[in-house]
């Protein structure tokens, strides 16, 4: 630890911090324009500057898995994805100091996928869960997508060619795996 200059005015109470860590948040932002961007909270996050896709899940839908059943697919990904959620919370979230506050701006489609605030992702919870359905998202994905299925999101999107009432040809999204289609006959293609 760097000795306290005598002149510096958070000598009595540093918050828990000690001088060193105080002097390196110091050194990444500065209120007077000094630093090369402005501070965010996720600077001081443990896991800032990690390739994001170590926090990622696999799942059904990957490459990998294609034609493998539920039944057959459902353990490896538990077997995957669990060794991978606990490394990463160990390694990373155990100690970080904005843990709180990750897991509180986290969004649920973030929260689905990856880990976050050290918490276990839901797409994981559900990989775990026998009966539960592995492929269906947790949350709406409406917000993202025009239409998506309400059961399989837009991974199984496909097109199928329609008729209004009037006899007008259009193309409608429909989803492959459940046949639902689009409400939306105008949306173009």
């Amino acid at each position: 630890m760097a000795d306290v200059p005598s002149n510096y005015l958070g000598t009595g109470d540093l918050w828990g911090y000690t001088y060193d860590e105080v002097m390196e948040v110091r050194a990444k932002w500065t209120p007077f324009g000094e630093s090369s961007h402005e501070y965010m909270w996720q600077d001081d996050a443990a896991c800032e500057g990690v390739d994001p896709a170590e926090s990622f899940m696999d799942e059904a839908g990957d490459e990998q898995y294609d034609g493998m059943s539920t039944r057959t697919i459902r353990p490896k990904l538990v077997a995957v994805n669990l060794p991978r959620y606990e490394k990463f919370k160990s390694t990373y979230c155990d100690n970080c100091p904005v843990l709180e506050r990750c897991a509180s701006e986290a969004q649920s489609s973030d929260k689905y996928w990856s880990v976050r605030g050290g918490e276990m992702p839901t797409l994981l919870q559900l990989q775990m869960e026998k009966g539960s359905k592995i492929y269906a998202p947790a949350f709406d994905r409406s917000d993202y997508f025009e239409w998506s299925c309400p059961q399989h999101g837009r991974e199984f999107l496909g097109w199928k060619d329609r008729k209004k009432a009037d006899g007008t040809p259009y193309k409608a999204e429909i989803c492959v795996r459940c046949n639902t289609l689009s409400k939306n006959p105008d949306r173009p293609r």
